[in-house]
């Protein structure tokens, strides 16, 4: 853990330095205006007084204190109002989105509600649709988020993908494994997604790639044992479960029992 941290802290420092010539160095005391600088991108904006404590500091202490914070979360204020709600009743998208700039605004981990909203701007879910009365669940989807803020890319992609909310908008809660005796297609919507957008990119249309080992346009043939789950939500804030494996190699199918089951 403090080998991941000191990670994360020199990870920090070099995309904040990447951004301005102002920032100050790790170990060294700020002058007022790198430490105005460092706040405000560190941050969503610093007051005088704060500005003013850390020219009494370090980057790097500033860091250590944010990382050792708690983390302000979404959900347990949205459980009453929901708790409050008639039969047949749903909670103001708006609701959602004061808190998110409230918390925003006045949460003492301003380090991590900033790596939050950031990272909501990647791994895009929408009120749009299907998600539109799901505001319980949408702020368990920023408290996800906000989780895996400090960590590591794969907790946080496996998390994203887990995620009720992630399984709705891009429709793989349900999936179910091809079957070309009846017609029925894998849904590739989100492994579309996961690839073009949260990891490797487009591919590009370049001969010259193709000499690299990069991905060309040709299409994937696989010919390797795929284990493909069958998703189920246990509730709006909870990781998907997997019910069951089902795996397909080119000449035989075979379910295999496990998977976890709702409480």
């Amino acid at each position: 853990m403090k080998l991941r941290r000191t990670f994360s802290v020199a990870a920090l420092l070099m995309a904040l330095a990447a951004c301005s010539t102002l920032l100050p160095q790790a170990d060294t005391a700020p002058t007022p205006a790198e430490a105005s600088r460092f706040l405000q991108q560190a941050s969503f904006g610093p007051s005088m007084a704060e500005i003013q404590a850390l020219t009494h500091s370090t980057p790097r202490r500033w860091l250590e204190t944010q990382f050792a914070l708690p983390q302000t979360e979404l959900q347990p204020v949205i459980e009453p109002y929901h708790a409050a709600l008639a039969k047949g009743e749903n909670l103001s998208q708006q609701l959602l989105l004061d808190l998110v700039w409230k918390t925003a605004a006045t949460a003492p981990d301003q380090l991590r509600q900033r790596m939050t909203l950031a990272l909501s701007e990647i791994f895009v879910v929408s009120f749009d649709g299907s998600l539109s009365p799901r505001v319980r669940g949408m702020a368990g989807w920023y408290d996800m988020l906000g989780r895996n803020a400090f960590g590591n890319f794969r907790d946080l992609l496996e998390a994203v993908s887990r995620s009720p909310m992630m399984g709705v908008y891009l429709s793989h809660l349900k999936n179910q494994k091809e079957d070309p005796s009846r017609g029925r297609v894998p849904d590739e919507n989100y492994a579309r997604e996961v690839m073009q957008l949260f990891t490797i990119g487009l591919y590009e249309l370049n001969p010259p790639m193709a000499a690299r080992n990069c991905v060309t346009a040709t299409p994937w043939k696989p010919t390797v044992t795929r284990t493909s789950p069958a998703w189920r939500a246990c509730s709006p804030a909870s990781p998907m479960a997997a019910r069951a494996a089902v795996t397909a190699t080119s000449s035989s199918r075979v379910r295999t029992p496990g998977g976890t089951s709702c409480p």
